[in-house]
């Protein structure tokens, strides 16, 4: 009895580590609904991490294919077939899909996913989770992740579409996007843009 006493004192302490670790961890310095407050579909959030940016887009949607199909068509938009880049925004968008309908299979009713774009100097990623998410005070609080897939993509593809996410989101111009940015010791990407990825 003491041995299982032990153990669910040890889960609860480690649950309690977990659920800190991801979100009071992080530096949240921006985030904002999407697509809008009526037709929430999740969040996007600018946050710091041990020295890197990281953009994060938190997904919980009924319609999640509608929303993975969203992204893949602002893609194309953002990064068209002669881009020298076109081969990241292949694999990104293949992934997000393969992503979405694993999501969608493993959970009913709203389905879940994160997905994170990180940059420290030169070092970028592309992290997909499956996330653990809680609602307080009508924001969501990620409690816990578990990694999918993390792709080591181009840092012009990486930082651009951070950039461009942000622009979108929270209907950034490039000079807001650049001037928020640059608070935080950011390596601007090698060309600017106009249009943003959707959600």
């Amino acid at each position: 009895m003491m041995r299982v006493m032990r153990f669910l004192v040890a889960f609860c302490l480690a649950s309690a580590i977990t659920a800190q670790a991801v979100d009071e961890l992080d530096t949240i310095l921006h985030r904002t609904p999407v697509p809008n407050r009526l037709l929430k579909q999740g969040e996007v959030r600018l946050l710091q991490r041990d020295g890197a940016v990281v953009v994060q887009t938190a997904l919980r949607s009924g319609h999640i294919e509608k929303v993975c199909e969203k992204i893949v068509s602002a893609e194309k938009k953002n990064w068209p077939d002669f881009d020298p880049d076109v081969s990241d925004r292949i694999r990104y968008s293949e992934t997000l899909l393969l992503e979405c309908d694993r999501a969608k299979k493993e959970r009913k009713g709203n389905v879940e996913l994160l997905i994170e774009f990180s940059a420290r100097d030169q070092e970028v990623s592309v992290g997909f989770y499956t996330p653990v998410y809680e609602t307080r005070k009508g924001k969501l609080v990620i409690v816990g992740k578990r990694l999918l897939q993390q792709l080591p993509l181009s840092t012009r593809y990486v930082r651009e579409n951070m950039e461009l996410i942000l622009m979108d989101a929270f209907s950034w111009k490039p000079a807001r996007v650049r001037a928020v940015l640059g608070l935080l010791d950011w390596t601007p990407a090698p060309r600017s843009q106009t249009d943003g990825e959707g959600v």
